[in-house]
């Protein structure tokens, strides 16, 4: 995602029955970044559905179809075949991303450099000159902040569900599934979990709550008939910025 947000992306063209179009620079992020909040730290097994994607971007079906289609050709994404639950899978471009990410201090972006060229420019002192160099006011940072390890309560969750949970919802995951590991006696695996969650989903409850945990939980599906756990507070489900 960090890869997404630095990079320069320009309106891009595709083609599509013959006739060239045009996909608009912000929609295309937009996508890039709901595919970068599904894929692993190299840009790879991102394979969100159409509903999540609609979820995530607020674009249409038909607008996230075509927007897919113009990062193909633009070589953005690349498909990668089938994921497990039967959506394409696609691996970002890393690379190319990267390779579009300009520092302040390029000559397209320094407008001190430009000023040292343009000396009419009415300037005359470095105080004036500084307070429009952007680094000048915010130095960089000598080292970034590292990034916190993702829990591998979090990772075994995304290998049941085939997403990450919201981040908000990360302390709420670990916890349920740390419950789970209490009541084995042993680190809960995915197949101690899987079934809870595929029960869930066969009975058309929202693959997006996380209520099956509570099942996991207490070790027992209910059988058929039984009501559904209560819904979780709203708090664990925060609104998804579009």
């Amino acid at each position: 995602m960090s890869a997404v947000f630095k990079a320069e992306i320009n309106d891009l063209s595709y083609t599509k029955k013959e006739k060239t179009r045009i996909a608009k620079a912000s929609t295309v992020k937009l996508l890039l970044l709901a595919y970068a909040d599904c894929a692993n730290d190299e840009g790879e097994s991102a394979y969100p559905g159409f509903t999540l994607l609609e979820i995530k971007t607020a674009l249409s079906r038909q607008g996230i179809a075509d927007t897919i289609e113009a990062c193909e050709q633009n070589s953005f994404l690349f498909p990668a075949g089938k994921s497990k639950r039967r959506t394409n899978s696609y691996r970002i471009n890393l690379e190319l991303l990267q390779s579009r990410v300009k520092s302040l201090d390029s000559p397209e972006n320094s407008r001190v450099k430009w000023l040292d060229q343009h000396e009419s420019s009415g300037l005359t002192n470095t105080s004036q000159v500084a307070r429009l160099n952007p680094s000048s006011n915010h130095p960089l940072k000598e080292s970034a902040t590292p990034k916190p390890p993702t829990p591998t309560e979090v990772k075994l969750f995304r290998e049941i569900v085939g997403r990450y949970p919201h981040k908000a919802t990360f302390e709420v995951v670990t916890e349920k599934i740390q419950k789970v590991s209490a009541r084995l006696g042993r680190d809960a695996t995915a197949e101690d979990l899987k079934p809870f969650f595929v029960s869930w989903t066969s009975r058309g409850y929202n693959p997006i709550n996380m209520s099956w945990l509570d099942w996991a939980i207490n070790g027992e599906i209910p059988q058929n008939g039984f009501k559904k756990p209560t819904e979780q507070p709203a708090s664990e489900y925060p609104t998804l910025n579009t």
